[in-house]
């Protein structure tokens, strides 16, 4: 099997991207600048950003709800939580249309 990032891999997945020299030492050979890879790696960091805090939110927003329902914590605070929840979620679903147009 070919060592990844090296030209006979890259030209076996037929992933459209140039043969290139492997780098010596560089382990990421596909993450280099002009390939896509690359250019995706943005979308896919955003993407775990965007998941971990609406599950952050969600778990506050439950706990919330739950503590507000046992008589713990204010119901200021559970409602907080869902407004951001809201809005997170709704700029989420928004910039999954507008990379759909792109």
């Amino acid at each position: 099997m070919a060592r990844r990032g090296s030209p006979q891999a890259s030209s076996e997945r037929g992933n459209g991207v140039e043969d290139r020299e492997p780098v010596q030492g560089h382990e990421l050979g596909d993450l280099e600048p002009g390939t896509r890879q690359r250019a995706q790696l943005r979308f896919r960091l955003a993407d775990i950003a965007w998941t971990a805090l609406c599950t952050v939110l969600l778990l506050w927003a439950i706990s919330g709800i739950v503590g507000a329902a046992r008589g713990t914590t204010g119901w200021a605070y559970s409602v907080v939580a869902c407004v951001l929840l809201a809005v997170t979620v709704a700029l989420r679903v928004t910039t999954f249309r507008r990379r759909a147009r792109l």
